[in-house]
């Protein structure tokens, strides 16, 4: 004979699976969800050049800016353990950028950004207690002299925060049978070196899927592969704006990448204090001009944060 337990049990898993049963009768849900709406029409088949930026633009435009506090990063130091961090990011064309980096022991991790002015880097794991400040031209000596794969305006191109000027850039198709084409861009950086930029589009479904920066010779300098684009702000009067879930950030020269798995985003938001983009106070840390901590010429080679001991972060997904 079962118990009055067993039998209040049975009576539960019965009234439970009789619910489940009535639901899709009634029309409940007690769980309320809805499909993403479908991303924009892409441009024609016979596209060109200026339809296809003119598509991209559209919604680059809509998009002055964006923040999620519900941001991951898998960080793993070159050879170590990967460890999980979470993140809070804000960005506001042109040129207005955060990244907070957080892990669960230990509290802030990272912190860099960038605004008009200029940009900063600050890494617990740096022997210095400083947050290292640059200028915007700065950026490639920083890059070239002390091994720091940051570069804040490319880092906002990636974002898709950044309009592409039509008058600038070339269409080249990867596969005359495919779908994926490069839209090129020849540039000259700070430091005099050319470069080339591709932003990768597939006309399909008139996405952006990647932006790589390659040297004179074709090696690359840097790739960002950008995936799971959502629609947001679908029934706002301007229309819905497409923003990628998944951006991952590739320095192959210095073995070193950074991936962003984002979830909920605040589409332009009204209320960003601006001081989210002014260089942080962190407590024990001094403010210096990154340029201060440049070797001398032929002296010894530093790393990410001016300290030959210091191995840097290697970021991945």
């Amino acid at each position: 004979m079962a118990s009055p337990a067993t039998i209040d049990r049975r009576r539960f898993l019965r009234t439970v699976g009789g619910l489940g049963s009535l639901l899709p009768l009634t029309g409940c849900n007690l769980f309320p969800w809805k499909p993403d709406p479908p991303l924009p029409e892409p441009p024609a088949p016979d596209f060109t050049k200026e339809q296809i930026v003119g598509h991209l633009n559209e919604n680059i435009d809509k998009l002055r800016s964006w923040r999620s506090s519900n941001v991951s990063i898998t960080a793993r130091q070159q050879g170590g353990i990967p460890i999980k961090l979470s993140a809070f990011v804000a960005v506001e064309a042109p040129r207005n950028l955060r990244i907070r980096a957080k892990s669960m022991l230990r509290g802030d991790e990272a912190d860099f950004g960038s605004n008009d002015d200029g940009f900063w880097v600050w890494f617990r794991e740096s022997p210095q207690k400083v947050v290292f400040t640059a200028k915007h031209e700065e950026v490639y000596r920083v890059q070239t002299r002390l091994h720091l794969p940051f570069d804040p305006d490319w880092l906002m191109e990636a974002l898709g925060v950044v309009p592409i000027d039509p008058s600038t850039v070339s269409l080249e198709r990867n596969d005359p049978r495919g779908h994926l084409v490069d839209l090129f861009e020849e540039r000259i950086l700070a430091n005099g070196q050319r470069v080339r930029l591709a932003t990768t589009v597939d006309v399909k479904t008139g996405l952006i899927m990647g932006r790589t920066l390659y040297d004179p010779q074709g090696g690359m300098v840097a790739r960002a592969t950008i995936s799971k684009h959502r629609v947001h702000d679908h029934d706002k009067p301007h229309g819905g704006v497409v923003i990628p879930h998944h951006v991952k950030l590739e320095w192959p020269t210095v073995k070193s990448s950074m991936a962003f798995t984002i979830g909920r985003v605040d589409v332009n938001p009204s209320d960003i204090d601006q001081v989210t983009f002014q260089v942080p106070t962190i407590k024990g840390c001094v403010h210096r001009d990154l340029l201060h901590e440049m070797p001398a010429p032929g002296g010894p080679p530093r790393t990410a944060l001016g300290h030959p001991d210091n191995k840097g972060f290697e970021w991945d997904d």
